[in-house]
């Protein structure tokens, strides 16, 4: 399978970010690429403050419709999130659309408080899901998201082969970016590619960067690619074979405990309603 992944520069003005990920899309049709994987909030950003957001909500979905349907004129697929309508507050919906129709993957579950997410955004509450892609299934992870394994894992329990990592990932914490994308790899016995913006912005009062790093690690925590920084069009070949293969020779699904994770989960529920 072939990926391309585009660590762009997110600007606040959405119809510039719209056509160059349409330009993405066709160099992909050119270059053989089947999936391209794209970082967080790649229409709007984090759009200002919690009132601009709610406002950018509805034209993420406009534009997103009208991006699907580009991809799937050139028989391309691609991954990110954009702005969705939540019940109280927006939500950060991760999506593959295009070449396989336009699916929701996972809302973001865990929102990051040192950019005062939780006053803009309603977080997700139902687990993310794999859907097909091809030959493979592809599920996400959003950002902040990818330090809680359960995110992950629930992709994998649906039979993800591929988890696309979306993120702005500010320094000087994109080590761990890297670090938890290997481990997530190994875990779910998959391949990871992990896309984080380039550049910077004010989010909560807070001037942060970006350091457009680009991961693709196979099932044996191998990197297949890793590059940072100048926001450029990155193509990686993975062999999905790989993933089958581990997971025939050690096959850690028969032995999954979901059942004491999720009788945890249902008493802490218990005792934070008391």
């Amino acid at each position: 399978m072939r990926l391309a992944l585009h660590p762009f520069n997110v600007s606040d003005d959405p119809a510039g970010n719209v056509a160059l990920v349409e330009r993405d899309l066709e160099t992909c049709l050119k270059e053989g690429v089947e999936l391209l994987v794209l970082p967080e909030l790649w229409i709007s950003s984090f759009a200002g403050d919690a009132e601009s957001i709610a406002a950018r909500a509805l034209d993420d979905e406009r534009r997103l419709a009208e991006v699907h349907a580009h991809a799937a004129a050139l028989g391309v697929a691609f991954v990110g999130s954009t702005l969705a309508n939540g019940r109280r507050a927006p939500r950060n919906r991760a999506h593959l659309a295009g070449a396989h129709g336009l699916q929701a993957l996972c809302d973001k579950a865990h929102l990051f408080r040192l950019t005062g997410e939780p006053l803009a955004f309603e977080r997700g509450e139902e687990p993310g899901r794999a859907v097909d892609c091809g030959m493979t299934r592809v599920g996400a992870a959003i950002c902040y998201d990818l330090r809680f394994p359960e995110v992950a894992r629930a992709a994998w329990r649906d039979g993800a082969e591929l988890l696309c990592v979306v993120a702005q990932w500010g320094l000087p914490r994109t080590k761990h970016l890297r670090a938890l994308s290997i481990g997530r790899a190994v875990e779910l016995q998959g391949f990871v590619a992990a896309v984080n913006r380039v550049g910077q912005s004010t989010l909560g009062g807070k001037l942060v960067e970006y350091g457009g790093e680009c991961l693709v690690v196979d099932p044996d925590g191998e990197v297949l690619h890793e590059s940072r920084g100048h926001g450029e069009l990155r193509i990686v070949d993975i062999d999905l074979d790989l993933a089958r293969t581990r997971r025939r020779e050690l096959p850690v699904a028969r032995d999954d405990a979901a059942r004491l994770w999720q009788a945890t989960a249902r008493a802490r529920e218990t005792t934070s309603e008391r």
